[in-house]
C-alpha cells in the first residue's frame, strides 16, 4: 500500500457510501474478474465522477457485492496504465455509513481502502487496507493507521478503458453494512 498519500498523484478517487454496499448485498450470480465486461451488463452504473479528483476522468462506475466480497467495474473516458506513468485508482469504502468512523473523506468515514496502481499497459499492484485507528486516536486523517486487510483480484481490459476488481472482504463487508 502507499506509506504516503503526498508522495503519489492521485488519479482518481471513488467512495462507495454505505447505502449502495447495503443496497447490492444480496447478488443473484456471480461476477467473473476476468477483463471481460459482459456480466456488467445488468447492473447499476453511476456516471458522476466521484469526489472531482483530476487525472484519471472515470467515466462510469458500478458496484455489487457476493458472499463477503465487493464488486467494483470503473470505466475512463481515455486509456489508463498504457505507459511509464503511475495510474493509480482509490475506492474509499464506508461500510458503516458514519462518518464518525474511518478516514475521513469529503463527508464521509472510509473503513476499507482498494487500491489499483498500473503502467506499462498492466495492473502492476493492488491492495486492500482497513482504517484502524489506536483506541485512543480520534485522528480520522491519520494516514498511517491503514492496515493491510484481506486482498483484491484485479483486471484490466484489453482496451484499457475498463477495469474492475474483486476486494475480499472476508466478511467485514456483512457484519458492518449490516448493523
Amino acid at each position: 500500500g502507499i506509506t504516503d498519500p503526498n508522495a503519489l498523484e492521485v488519479n482518481a478517487l471513488i467512495v462507495i457510501p454505505a447505502v449502495l454496499v447495503g443496497v447490492f448485498l444480496l447478488r443473484p450470480a456471480e461476477l467473473a474478474i476476468d477483463g471481460k465486461f459482459g456480466d456488467w451488463s445488468d447492473e447499476t452504473r453511476y456516471s458522476s465522477s466521484p469526489m472531482g479528483v483530476s487525472g484519471v476522468a472515470i467515466a462510469e462506475y458500478s458496484v455489487a457485492t457476493l458472499a463477503n466480497d465487493l464488486f467494483v467495474y470503473v470505466q475512463t473516458a481515455a486509456p489508463v496504465m498504457e505507459t511509464t506513468d503511475v495510474d493509480s485508482l482509490y475506492f474509499f469504502i464506508d461500510a458503516d455509513g458514519s462518518s464518525g468512523t474511518g478516514y475521513r473523506v469529503g463527508t464521509l468515514g472510509a473503513d476499507y481502502l482498494g487500491e489499483l496502481h498500473g503502467w506499462d499497459g498492466a495492473l502492476q499492484a493492488s491492495s486492500l487496507l482497513r482504517f484502524a485507528p489506536a483506541a485512543s486516536s480520534t485522528d480520522q486523517q491519520n494516514w498511517s493507521q491503514w492496515e493491510p486487510f484481506g486482498g483484491v483480484v484485479p483486471a484490466l481490459g484489453s482496451d484499457h478503458l475498463r477495469l474492475e476488481a474483486r476486494l475480499l472482504m472476508g466478511g467485514a463487508l456483512l457484519s458492518e453494512a449490516s448493523r
